[in-house]
């Protein structure tokens, strides 16, 4: 479990600086890319070793994590599914359409049966809203975090600047118990 908490640490690190970064400007985005968010975890991930994207999960596999850690210094051999969720007034929120990407994912890592595995969510949420998670995304990982085999942590909710505005940040993360 330490090893998966130090994970989480190091993502969570990650994705808050790189939204962070982007954000002190006016972005042309009116929220964080995925790619921007995986992008910082990957770069932070590979001080330890060698760190792979969008690598599939056998040699037949059609299916593709979006980082494979290769048995670094720190972390043995780990899949890593990388999302986002948000949520606020003026945004097209789609609880349900990424929840059946997220949950699709997570059976990805489930049937992949090999390494560490594990599954980051990095909530991006209008202040103003005054929830950090919406009552649709609260469904999806209240599923998650009630599977069996499944480990849960969640970070603490920060306020963040993005643009001329203030929002939070909260990242999350699964893993399984048991992970080779």
């Amino acid at each position: 479990m330490t090893e998966a908490m130090t994970l989480f640490r190091v993502l969570d690190r990650a994705a808050s600086a790189a939204v962070t970064a982007c954000g002190r400007y006016d972005p042309y985005e009116a929220l964080p890319k995925e790619e921007l968010i995986r992008s910082a975890c990957y770069a932070r991930c590979s001080r330890y070793g060698t760190v792979f994207i969008e690598t599939p999960y056998t040699a037949k596999a059609r299916s593709e994590c979006d980082l494979w850690l290769s048995r670094t210094r720190r972390w043995r051999e780990t899949w890593l599914e990388v999302k986002r969720a948000w949520a606020g007034p003026t945004w097209n929120n789609k609880p349900s359409e990424q929840g059946a990407g997220w949950l699709a994912d997570i059976q990805k890592l489930a049937d992949a049966g090999q390494g560490r595995r594990a599954f980051f969510l990095l909530s991006f949420m209008n202040a103003e809203h005054g929830r950090v998670l919406e009552p649709g995304y609260k469904a999806i990982t209240s599923r998650l975090s009630q599977a069996r085999g499944l480990e849960h942590a969640i970070g603490t909710s920060r306020p963040i600047e993005w643009g001329r505005s203030t929002h939070q940040l909260q990242a999350r993360i699964w893993w399984w118990r048991s992970g080779g």
